[in-house]
């Protein structure tokens, strides 16, 4: 049976409510983090939300859906946990910009 788009954003909710739980704080506070690094330049941003949604993904359908479907980086995590990664215009841009700052 293969695997769909549509099934990798589907939450698994079929766990204990204390597995739930502990997901879901884990994933609120490495949101927050992630959040925190929109302002705060060097502290990444879309690999804390890719944390974040793999939490969400196994406790909160809503907070899973949120990060996906967020304008800012919810393309970036999409993208992701469908496997299809980082575009291929995006990296000349990325190298560059990590030299810069390197």
């Amino acid at each position: 049976m293969a695997i769909t788009s549509e099934d990798i954003h589907v939450v698994d909710l079929d766990r204990s409510r204390l597995s739930q739980v502990f997901w879901f704080f884990s994933g609120f506070i490495i949101m927050s983090i992630g959040l925190v690094g929109i302002i705060v330049p060097g502290l990444p941003t879309t690999p804390l939300m890719i944390l974040a949604a793999a939490c969400y993904a196994r406790s909160s359908q809503k907070f899973y859906d949120w990060i996906i479907n967020n304008k800012m980086f919810g393309h970036h995590v999409k993208n992701y946990r469908e496997g299809k990664g980082i575009p291929r215009k995006s990296k000349p841009i990325i190298l560059g910009t990590m030299w810069v700052f390197v």
